[in-house]
């Protein structure tokens, strides 16, 4: 049985959150890795370990909304959301 790690918790500054980014990194699975390092390209920093932890499975539901949402949002507030008929619409945070 395969026993499940802990990703590490948020970080205050930029280089502990980098570090925190990558001890995350090494949980991804190798299939997904690629794909993961391709779009982390495009997520700001301050937004990398919550996108994380929603691919891994270890966020909570809410964030991983967020980090939906804020990606299809282009990393703007979450409160600018003007689609009403997204289905997670409902769901976000304002």
């Amino acid at each position: 049985m395969e026993t499940t790690k802990r990703l590490p918790e948020g970080a205050g500054t930029a280089a502990t959150r980098a570090q925190s980014i990558q001890k995350a990194l090494k949980l991804v699975s190798p299939t997904l890795l690629p794909k993961v390092m391709e779009r982390l390209e495009i997520v700001p920093l301050r937004y990398r370990l919550n996108y994380i932890r929603a691919v891994l499975g270890e966020s909570s539901r809410s964030n991983a909304i967020k980090a939906f949402c804020y990606e299809c949002l282009g990393y703007e507030d979450v409160g600018n959301c003007t689609s009403p008929v997204c289905p997670l619409f409902q769901y976000r945070k304002v």
